[in-house]
């Protein structure tokens, strides 16, 4: 084989090594950059469970801590009554469970009707329906047909859409409802609140509510 031959067939040797190469390299980068994408979008769904749980546990707690029914003895009826205001600008007012039926924020509030910093791009809704008092999954929606049971659902959407969902039952002759003949403190839920800078981080958990018989 003559020199020059020989050189042509080393360089096209080499060509083909480099092309092999590339292919190979461009192979692992696509993979090693699809292992991330996975490895962030985990990270961001997990960090969103948890930031749904701690949002839908809070408003949940703040709920169950209400009367079933309105203190001042306004009909029945699920949502506002008439002598509260329409829309909200807080909910400072609501005075009992169905108050909160059909609420929505975007970002979620705080009572006194002040974003949530850390929940920017949020939405948090709950609805309040009466269902059955032997089939509590049952939702009805006939005022004549309150039971003494409603099923309180709090749902909490990420900005990328994931949601977290509570359901709680609350009782008219549940331990939170009934009448004590002394004087007494009666807690209903626990929370904690901690300032990062970045504006205030709550998570608030409802205590068992124990429904009893009449």
């Amino acid at each position: 084989m003559s020199r020059n031959r020989l050189l042509i067939t080393r360089r096209g040797a080499t060509l083909v090594e480099v092309a092999i190469s590339t292919v190979l390299v461009g192979f692992v980068l696509v993979t090693a950059m699809e292992t991330l994408s996975i490895g962030v979008r985990s990270g961001r769904e997990g960090s969103d469970a948890v930031d749904g749980a701690t949002l839908a546990e809070q408003l949940m707690a703040e709920i169950l801590a209400q009367p079933y029914e309105d203190p001042d003895g306004a009909p029945a009826g699920l949502g506002i009554e008439s002598d509260e205001p329409d829309p909200p600008a807080d909910r400072l007012a609501f005075d009992d469970v169905d108050d909160y039926d059909g609420l929505m924020n975007v970002p979620p509030v705080t009572p006194d009707g002040a974003p949530i910093t850390s929940a920017t791009g949020w939405k948090r809704q709950a609805r309040v329906h009466y269902v059955e008092a032997i089939m509590v999954g049952a939702a009805i929606s006939n005022v004549s047909d309150d039971q003494g049971v409603k099923r309180i659902c709090v749902e909490a959407i990420s900005p990328s859409g994931q949601m977290t969902t509570l359901y709680a039952i609350r009782s008219r002759h549940g331990v939170a409802a009934g009448t004590i003949p002394f004087d007494a403190t009666r807690a209903t839920a626990v929370g904690v609140s901690i300032d990062t800078g970045a504006g205030p981080y709550t998570k608030a958990v409802a205590l068992v509510n124990d429904p009893e018989a009449p």
